[in-house]
Parts: C-alpha cells; sequence; structure tokens
C-alpha cells in the first residue's frame, strides 16, 4: 500500500565541497557525495515506498540490492556512462535525455515539448534500411503509464513519429538508428499526407559505446 502525499519524504542535502591544490597548481574537489547519499538511503528506507537514485556509478549496486530486500522500489535515472548492472538491478531505469523538459534545449529556450515545432528526444522503435524511413518515439509526458509503450495504445503517455532518412544529420547512421539505446533530438512537424506527426533535423545526442 503506498503512502499519502503527506507520508513523502522530501529532504535537501548541501554539502560542502573542499578544494585541494597540490604542488604543481591542480585543483581537486572532494565532498564525499556518494558515501553521505548511501548512508541517508538505507537510514530513510524504512519510511519510503520508492527511491529514485540520480546517478550513474556501478557502486551503488549493493545499495540497490540492500534497498530492494527492505522492501524499497528502486528507481535509477541516468545520462552517460551508466552501469550496466545498475541498470538491471533496479526496478526501473530512465534515460535523463528523454524525460520532457528536464534537459533544456540551449537553442530553443522557449520549446514546447511534444507540440508541433519543438524539438523532442527520443529512439527509434523501427527502422527500414532498404526503404529509407523508420519511425521515432518520444514521451510526451510523465503518467503512471510509462510502463505502456505501445503508442497505439490509448492510455499510452508516447508518440509515434515518421523519419525519413534524408532528415538524418551526418554522423547518423544505420546502425544508430537499429539501436534502441541510441538517443536522437528531432524537430516535431504535422503531416501532410495524414494526421500523425513527421520529425525532421534528426541529429545523434546520445549513443552507447561498444568495448
Amino acid at each position: 500500500m503506498g503512502r499519502s502525499p503527506s507520508h513523502c519524504l522530501r529532504k535537501i542535502i548541501v554539502k560542502n565541497v573542499r578544494r585541494f591544490t597540490d604542488e604543481e597548481g591542480n585543483v581537486t574537489t572532494k565532498a564525499n557525495a556518494d558515501l553521505d547519499l548511501a548512508v541517508d538511503a538505507m537510514l530513510q528506507a524504512e519510511n519510503l515506498d520508492s527511491i529514485l537514485l540520480v546517478t550513474g556509478d556501478g557502486d551503488f549496486l549493493q545499495v540497490v540490492t540492500a534497498l530492494q530486500n527492505r522492501g524499497c522500489r528502486v528507481e535509477l535515472l541516468g545520462f552517460r556512462n551508466v552501469s550496466k548492472q545498475l541498470q538491471r538491478q533496479v526496478d526501473a531505469f530512465y534515460r535523463g535525455y528523454l524525460i520532457p523538459d528536464l534537459l533544456p534545449f540551449p537553442h530553443e529556450p522557449r520549446n514546447d515539448w511534444g507540440k508541433p515545432g519543438s524539438c523532442v528526444r527520443g529512439v527509434c522503435t523501427k527502422w527500414f534500411p532498404d526503404k529509407g524511413y523508420g519511425f521515432l518515439r518520444f514521451v510526451r509526458e510523465i503518467t503512471p503509464n510509462l510502463w505502456i509503450t505501445d503508442p497505439r495504445a490509448p492510455d499510452s503517455p508516447y508518440e509515434s513519429v515518421f523519419c525519413h532518412a534524408n532528415e538524418l544529420a551526418d554522423g547518423l547512421g544505420v546502425d544508430d538508428m537499429l539501436n534502441r539505446e541510441t538517443v536522437i533530438e528531432f524537430y516535431l512537424q504535422e503531416s501532410e499526407v495524414d494526421e500523425g506527426l513527421i520529425a525532421t533535423n534528426v541529429r545523434k545526442v546520445y549513443a552507447p559505446s561498444h568495448p
């Protein structure tokens, strides 16, 4: 059973960053934030139903396991270089680039995410190299139905967008489009053929590294 909003805990811890200068003049900073975060999460676990970690550090793997053993649902938000083991261990993983309005667009300060003419970030769900087109998907808004990933479902918060190969920027190849972990950025335009949306000026934001 979930707790009511009045029982939700929100706590902000401000860490003072210490700076050290070595003999060569190089400056390093240290705050021990990771350790404090792990300790605080464990101390608060009995009061929480779910915990959202914003990190990519695989060192939190044991912390996640311990929290889950205490009955907490652990979700993860990350951008680049997120530990694969950590992604597999948590109950849900969200790529930060795909969250509406979480990461601003410097070139679009008044961006209206999801509306025609706006810029969004998403992934490619289907690509047909021989036909030169495919379909992209982005999150319109954050709802409890994020698990409904099929845009055709009535309650799905996802939107499907047609994309032609001519709209792909340099550096964005077929391999990128066939990989669902590749994050792309694109503009939305209304289709002249049907009531759907089409993608223009499609650029690569993030692609997973391969050993």
